[in-house]
């Protein structure tokens, strides 16, 4: 996400009608999105209005093979108590996760042929994996491990495990430890992870157990109903 947002910010910045870019990732309850404040020249300086730059930035945008972009102008008067991707949004609410999962994309696709509409996007996200881990307790005893040692070396190599803190005059740090990143993008990590015991060192591929399942992203839980939220935005036809 990191990268993603570097570059959406280096497309913007190099629009002659902005002044500033400021971008961050994370918020809203997750890791994998960002969000980007755009501040424009004043009127005098540039060309278009706000609406007209988005429209120029947004195919230079879709051409990015990186995380997608959704640009609106602000309002001073915003209807609607929830933010999202675009000035309006379509919500679907259920009582099971399954309902969700199933008609959200369907939903999604319909809107997406209309051509009256752009910029649609959603909030669920169904392409998430979990790993389910087995542990062997009677082989693991017998090399001398338990679960407690299974769970701290996993959690060290996948988890955000605090080992340290470096103080300085102004500000405080937080060391973490975890494998490289090359090591965590997929499950087949978990091949080259080690355990240590007194009875020597182990490679994590020889256990039995580990399971790929599909994790859907939480949705929103409101008035006891789960929801997924639909953003987008009416096109506009200049005449």
């Amino acid at each position: 996400m990191d990268n993603s947002i570097r570059q959406i910010g280096n497309v913007i910045k190099n629009d002659p009608a902005v002044a500033n870019v400021i971008a961050f990732t994370g918020g809203g309850g997750a890791t994998n999105t960002g969000s980007l404040y755009i501040a424009l020249k004043p009127l005098a300086e540039r060309k278009g209005t706000a609406a007209q730059i988005i429209n120029r930035l947004r195919p230079q945008l879709n051409r990015l093979p990186v995380a997608s972009a959704f640009l609106q102008s602000v309002q001073d008067l915003r209807i609607g108590g929830r933010s999202s991707n675009a000035m309006y949004q379509y919500t679907i609410q259920s009582d099971t996760v399954q309902d969700l999962t199933k008609w959200g994309p369907i939903i999604l696709g319909a809107m997406q042929g209309l051509p009256g509409l752009q910029d649609i996007s959603s909030d669920q996200q169904n392409g998430g994996l979990e790993e389910l881990m087995n542990y062997d307790r009677v082989n693991a005893a017998k090399l001398g491990l338990t679960v407690q040692s299974l769970d701290s070396t996993l959690y060290s190599a996948f988890g955000q495990s605090q080992v340290s803190i470096i103080y300085t005059q102004l500000n405080q740090y937080y060391v973490v430890l975890e494998v490289a990143p090359q090591y965590w993008q997929t499950p087949e990590g978990l091949k080259d992870i080690y355990l240590q015991s007194s009875g020597g060192t182990f490679r994590c591929s020889g256990w039995p157990g580990a399971k790929p399942t599909p994790l859907p992203w939480p949705s929103t839980i409101r008035a006891y109903f789960l929801r997924s939220r639909c953003p987008l935005t009416w096109r506009r036809t200049c005449l």
